[in-house]
């Protein structure tokens, strides 16, 4: 529906023909729709998006589709941290940390140690993901 259009010029189109809220509805499912395709470019197109709710659902979306091919964890992180509703942040962060650090323990681990969180949630990842994939012993 939108993908050959630019982000600025598939909202004013969404909202030309659309209210705001429907839009808020419409887009992540489109999301849903063209992810598989291309997700760096629908990562890119919702990257575009203004901040505020329609971004922060969209990112939400991403986020819930993942892991899909194409998927960059580091780079939909990035994504999440600008997002501007503190719950859906913090729920999109623990769900890609979780895959990340089933996925990918030593680049989650890696990750973690240069990203800007509190000291306290650091420890708190660092200590989930040592006991993830720590072997049972008998």
């Amino acid at each position: 529906m939108f993908e050959h259009l630019g982000v600025q010029e598939a909202l004013n189109m969404a909202k030309s023909h659309i209210s705001e809220e429907a839009a808020l509805t419409v887009i992540p499912q489109w999301i849903a729709g063209t992810t598989d395709k291309n997700y760096a470019k629908t990562e890119e197109w919702v990257n575009g998006l203004p901040a505020g709710k329609l971004k922060d659902k969209s990112i939400e979306r991403l986020v819930s589709l993942s892991p899909l091919p194409g998927y960059d964890l580091q780079g939909t992180m990035t994504l999440v941290e600008g997002m501007s509703d503190e719950k859906l942040r913090e729920s999109a962060e623990d769900r890609l940390m979780r895959q990340w650090a089933t996925s990918h323990p030593e680049t989650a681990l890696k990750w973690l140690k240069n990203n800007s969180w509190s000291t306290g949630k650091k420890e708190e990842w660092i200590a989930r993901i040592g006991n993830m994939n720590t072997p049972f012993i008998k």
